[in-house]
């Protein structure tokens, strides 16, 4: 698997190769030999950029930065380290590409990255498809049909509870060419998805047939996601986080064609960046406008993963991705002190809470309570805590939307999936 890799290049300049390659100094990837200094010289000479001897500055960050894009470099190669013992070579050898099982992967043209990939995803793989389409009804339904999720031997796919549904799973995965939405789409919309949740504990030594998804709380993601709408509405999904993607504009160049102009208008967008210290981005189509956010402003998903510890995110379970997928969702003291007094809680209940706000429009005590319900539980109250919410409100007025609202993000009807 690492010779599939070892001639991807990710470089930050100019410097020796790793001790576990070959191929003497790294080049800037898909660039002509001695581009970056060239280059540099340009820019010293016709726009006044003072030498990096002289003060290394955020234009020569710049160019060091568009070393971040990736390149195969076919003089990279994979060695075997100097301490090797094994079938597969000599200290020293170059490791050539192999797969272990099925056919071998056919390069033909293609990078060795592209060539895993296809080897991997290929319809005659026994095994990709299946792993990922139980992962993804895992998901789902808090259950997979073969669990661990990790332990594929074809002992375990025949004794697992719905060998037939696997395989149906399987073969729709193919079918939506390994597309996750749609194939979610079709699981979501399933009869055995829509029933009631169940709150049997799924007991791993018997098979279980699914009456209906494991009813269980959100995982942290969904948590965080779910508040995350509650505060900002449909605008959460223009905001982009510091994940790289407004990167690609500036730093997706073809040094073979593009002029010192050209690359250094890249420079000028990379300055609009504040020297790429922004951290988020806001879309306008196509079009990124750098802002200044915080990650209480943005989804799961735009942020660093893992998240820091002791953040939401971490408290909630989020995997640490030391493997594929480590979420868990055991309870503890700092998630409820995090619902009931932590930085989000009072974002969505204080005094500037779109929350609180947008209901606050609502017409009479009655139709506030509703909107409560309905934005944070997607139901309406029953008589009795419909009366709770009205009498909370004409106590206290519209601070007694935000209590309702408190009580309401701190109940287990928030957090679990039903």
């Amino acid at each position: 698997m690492a010779a599939f890799f070892g001639n991807t290049q990710r470089s930050l300049g100019y410097r020796p190769a790793d001790a576990m390659m070959t191929g003497g100094k790294v080049e800037m990837p898909n660039a002509p030999a001695g581009w970056k200094t060239t280059f540099e010289k340009w820019a010293e000479s016709t726009k006044g950029v003072i030498p990096r001897d002289q003060n290394f500055n955020q234009f020569y960050f710049f160019t060091n930065a568009l070393g971040w894009n990736i390149a195969d470099n076919e003089a990279l190669q994979t060695v075997l380290p100097h301490d090797f013992i094994g079938d597969g070579g000599k200290p020293g050898e170059v490791a050539n590409p192999r797969t272990l099982i099925g056919d071998a992967a056919k390069v033909g043209g293609k990078t060795r990255r592209e060539a895993i990939a296809d080897w991997l995803t290929a319809p005659e793989n026994p095994r990709f498809a299946l792993v990922i389409a139980n992962r993804m009804w895992g998901r789902a339904f808090g259950q997979a049909i073969i669990e661990p999720t990790n332990d594929f031997s074809d002992e375990e796919i025949k004794r697992s509870s719905q060998p037939e549904v696997l395989a149906y799973l399987t073969r729709e995965m193919r079918r939506v060419n390994y597309d996750l939405r749609e194939f979610m789409r079709i699981i979501y919309n399933t009869r055995a998805y829509q029933s009631i949740a169940s709150s049997e504990e799924p007991d791993l030594t018997k098979a279980y047939y699914f009456p209906g998804p494991v009813l269980r709380r959100m995982r942290a993601e969904q948590a965080w996601d779910s508040m995350m709408v509650l505060a900002h509405g449909s605008e959460i999904d223009k905001k982009k986080g510091g994940d790289g993607s407004f990167y690609k504009k500036i730093l997706n160049i073809d040094f073979n064609t593009a002029t010192n102009e050209d690359v250094w208008r890249h420079y000028e967008m990379w300055q609009n960046l504040r020297g790429g210290s922004a951290m988020a981005m806001v879309s306008e189509g196509d079009e990124y406008t750098p802002v200044a956010m915080n990650d209480t402003e943005l989804r799961a998903s735009e942020l660093p993963q893992p998240a820091a510890a002791a953040s939401m995110l971490d408290t909630f379970g989020q995997s640490d991705r030391r493997i594929t997928d480590d979420h868990n969702y055991d309870g503890s003291v700092p998630q409820v002190l995090a619902l009931m007094n932590g930085a989000v809680t009072q974002q969505l209940t204080g005094v500037s809470s779109k929350v609180v706000s947008d209901l606050e429009e609502l017409d009479g005590p009655d139709d506030k309570v509703r909107g409560v319900f309905f934005t944070l539980l997607n139901r309406f109250p029953t008589k009795e805590e419909l009366d709770l919410g009205v009498g909370m409100i004409e106590d206290f007025g519209d601070e007694g939307i935000s209590d309702l609202a408190w009580a309401l993000m701190n109940s287990p009807e928030f957090l679990f999936i039903q």
